[in-house]
């Protein structure tokens, strides 16, 4: 199979490429499951959506008029005032700006005290800094008040198989494959949550058929996925099938310098999960 082709070339060149990245990309990648491949995680969950990134215009307020008007719906003055700092907290996560993300995120939620996005919005802010705890309380909140969102069901799932010392490791771990689950069963194409669906298996120790399985879904999605390569090669062997893991490619793959390049070009390397 083509999947199975590859792993040896993916697995040799991630070894190689990730130690590199320790050293030279720490600024723009982040160790995910950090027991789970070895560190080969590399993670940086999305901005939360607002109208400005999904080419939507916020509603405007009413023209005025010679004939005197009532004064615009407090909840358009709202909704605008809401995507404003959303936009602002997004601009400023992306600058580093880890201060200035926070008080626009929390600026929504004084607003709207259960929104979502803003939930969402500091998970992040709080997972950039790996601030682990902080992030797994606002990616709760996240996916309460907004339970379809997937990319918060993947975050929260990312933080929770993050090892704390006096954590209850093994409901969190549970609890990530639960979330991981949630975030497939609702995009089955989303290569991200499968691979994260079988992080969270083995992270409590899983390896069967189902671990096997979410990995070639997600490389099957995804054929550029060279983390999940990484991590379904690893499950083989745990499986008692390395000769599958080490199979050649019998001259149908790429090399392993073409392999290893793709971990580092600007799409992967700050690769939006």
């Amino acid at each position: 199979m083509k999947v199975d082709a590859i792993l040896r070339t993916v697995l040799m060149s991630v070894a190689v490429t990730l130690g590199v990245a320790m050293v030279a990309g720490s600024a723009l990648a982040q160790d995910v499951g950090g027991d789970i491949g070895g560190g080969a995680g590399i993670f940086k969950p999305k901005n939360p959506e607002t109208k400005k990134n999904t080419g939507k215009a916020p509603k405007p307020a009413p023209k005025p008029s010679r004939t005197p008007t009532r004064k615009p719906a407090p909840n358009v003055e709202l909704e605008n005032r809401v995507e404003e700092l959303l936009d602002k907290g997004n601009d400023a996560r992306d600058a580093r700006k880890y201060a200035e993300a926070q008080e626009a995120y929390e600026g929504v939620l004084k607003l709207k005290a259960r929104d979502g996005r803003a939930a969402y919005g500091l998970g992040n802010v709080y997972t950039d800094q790996r601030r682990w705890e902080e992030a797994e309380k606002y990616y709760r909140d996240a996916v309460e008040w907004s339970p379809t969102n997937v990319d918060a069901l993947v975050a929260l799932s990312v933080v929770l198989v993050q090892p704390r010392s006096g954590a209850d490791n093994a409901k969190r771990f549970a609890d990530a494959q639960g979330f991981a689950q949630r975030a497939v069963q609702l995009d089955p194409k989303n290569a991200v949550a499968w691979d994260r669906l079988g992080v969270a298996m083995q992270s409590r120790g899983v390896f069967n058929n189902e671990t096997e399985h979410a990995y070639r879904r997600a490389v099957e999605l995804d054929p550029q996925f060279a983390v999940a390569y990484a991590h379904l090669g690893r499950a083989l062997k745990r499986l008692g099938r390395g000769n599958e893991a080490r199979r050649s490619n019998n001259g149908k793959t790429r090399s392993r310098s073409c392999v290893a390049g793709s971990l580092w070009t600007p799409e992967i390397r700050a690769r939006s999960f």
